[in-house]
């Protein structure tokens, strides 16, 4: 009988092997933790716990373990090691100071790294807790919160179950009360279902200047009474919405809001469905609700053939994590091809209509500005609340400001990215940032756009603006993304500035002069449609498919 439990165990523990990639000539000599403890300390974060590890199978034996989050490793400290069945249980701890945390990226996967003698490495990521080893439960832990830094710090599940430490900005939804209010309007949201919720929104729904404005609009003014837009009640351009629409107005973090986001028929939006409440709530329905097999389309906020789909901060949009029945708008066969071929999409899963806000894309008779606008740099996201001077995006626009010609200085207009944008108010650069302003408004007056690679670029051309695209710093910003450029020096459909010696005759030379023609035939490989009825267009597949 004995002999049968110990065979017995040895199969278990072989088959465990197999299934994690362990085992006689792989590199790891470790297996996972079955347990995990996190706190919140006066003075750090700590995380502790088992790992399970094996016998070295090896000739060369790893003799170090750190904890990783992100490019940081932290050593830990080790206590008693326990044999049990052939398996060596080892408890460790791991404290992380929160003047360091705080510095961290948004989200930072909690890994073990194992190092043998001879520089081979092996990383596992940590469970968030192995008696909920079932994926999917989005579970998350209380929020430590930091109120002169206005910075929220929790742990988190993801949805294969790893440890993430998330570092973000203060949620409204991060309190009790809201937290009760979501959990009752998804209670009661099965009452509502029958209603058929139309719900758009835009971006962190602060927004109503983009496609999902337009089609708002629309809905309604063809007859529908099912159509709601999501913003909050504060925003600068609430006033834009026409008074006949109001009552369709879902205002952010209202008990209506919080319910029609559960019982809504199908979602319509220019962002990823992570903007539908509030970027990065960790209300466990929320989030499981966002990964379920919902009606999405999405309208892109800009043209998306510029960072390629496969890197990883541009997971969001790829079509693992997409809704089961999510479409994308995309403008040309070019843009499709990306998404089919990077971003794991069927054709299927495409409109080919173009993009509905550039049917309202004009530009004024008089259009003086330069506009600068660079895109967002994640790994400076924290950085930038405490000393914006040390960024390397700080550094890029002073650079591409103190090239522009005197002559020209007095029409230069910043528009920072928004999840930088905070950061940046408190510093020189101020002077050339407008305390309110509109998106559509700042395009309708500038001559020339000055960017790295934002998709706003392809916004200006289609308004008449020349484009310069900034790429002295390109390659070092692409390993840090871990990603690729979908535009190269022969597909750019304006200048490119590769050394910054370069800038101020580019900016001579793009200000105040036409578009070439071989830039416009570039740029209508990717963009093709612009006939002013990619709306229309939108509308009619949307019907076909029992979207609206």
């Amino acid at each position: 009988m004995l002999s049968r439990i110990k065979l017995k165990v040895r199969r278990t523990k072989r088959k465990i092997l197999r299934k994690i990639g362990c085992g006689p000539g792989r590199m790891s000599d470790f297996l996972f933790q079955v347990f995990c403890k996190k706190k919140f300390l006066s003075d750090c974060l700590s995380i502790s716990g088992y790992l399970i590890k094996f016998g070295n199978y090896n000739q060369t034996p790893f003799c170090d373990y750190k904890i990783a989050l992100s490019q940081s490793r932290y050593t830990p400290v080790f206590g008693t090691e326990r044999s049990f069945f052939g398996l060596l249980f080892c408890h460790y701890r791991v404290s992380i100071p929160y003047d360091e945390v705080l510095e961290m990226e948004v989200q930072n996967r909690v890994e073990a790294v194992c190092v043998n003698a001879v520089g081979d490495e092996i990383r596992r990521p940590l469970n968030y807790a192995f008696r909920h080893f079932r994926r999917g439960r989005f579970l998350s832990s209380k929020v430590k919160v930091f109120s002169a830094e206005n910075i929220a710090v929790y742990f988190r599940q993801s949805i294969k179950n790893a440890l993430y430490i998330t570092v973000r900005g203060v949620n409204v939804t991060d309190s009790r009360k809201e937290d009760l209010k979501l959990n009752l309007a998804r209670l009661l949201s099965i009452f509502f279902k029958q209603k058929k919720v139309i719900y758009l929104f835009e971006k962190e729904n602060a927004k109503y200047e983009e496609g999902a404005s337009i089609v708002f609009e629309r809905l309604l003014a063809e007859g529908h009474k099912n159509v709601y837009f999501s913003i909050k009640k504060d925003s600068p351009q609430l006033r834009n919405i026409p008074a006949q629409y109001q009552n369709n107005v879902l205002e952010c973090y209202s008990f209506k809001q919080y319910l029609y986001f559960f019982a809504a028929y199908s979602f319509i939006s220019t962002e990823a469905m992570g903007h539908a409440l509030e970027l990065r709530c960790r209300n466990k329905h929320v989030m499981r609700h966002l990964s379920s097999n919902l009606r999405y389309v999405f309208l892109q906020h800009g043209v998306m053939y510029m960072l390629s789909l496969r890197g990883k901060y541009r997971s969001s949009f790829q079509k693992a994590s997409f809704p089961g029945r999510g479409k994308v708008v995309v403008n040309s066969q070019a843009e499709a091809e990306h998404f089919v071929e990077l971003g794991g999409f069927y054709n299927s899963d495409l409109y080919l209509s173009g993009l509905p806000k550039f049917d309202y894309a004009v530009r004024n008779a008089e259009h003086p500005r330069i506009l600068i606008m660079p895109t967002w740099r994640p790994w400076d996201y924290n950085l930038i609340r405490f000393d914006p001077l040390r960024t390397s995006y700080f550094k890029f626009v002073f650079n591409i400001i103190d090239r522009v010609p005197d002559e020209l200085k007095q029409y230069i207009t910043l528009l920072p990215h928004p999840l930088l944008a905070n950061g940046l108010q408190e510093n020189p650069l101020k002077r050339y940032i407008p305390d309110e302003f509109s998106y559509d408004e700042m395009l309708r007056e500038t001559d020339l756009l000055i960017t790295d690679y934002s998709s706003i670029s392809y916004d200006a051309f289609y308004r008449g603006s020349n484009v310069i695209f900034c790429w002295e710093e390109k390659d070092w910003c692409l390993e840090q993304y871990q990603n690729t450029l979908m535009l190269n020096e022969q597909n750019a459909f304006g200048d490119v500035s590769i050394r910054w010696s370069d800038l101020a005759a580019l900016i001579k030379k793009n200000y105040a002069t036409p578009q070439s023609q071989g830039h416009i035939k570039r740029y209508r490989k990717i963009v093709f449609f612009n006939d002013g009825k990619n709306t229309d267009r939108l509308i009619k597949l949307m019907k076909r498919d029992g979207y609206i």
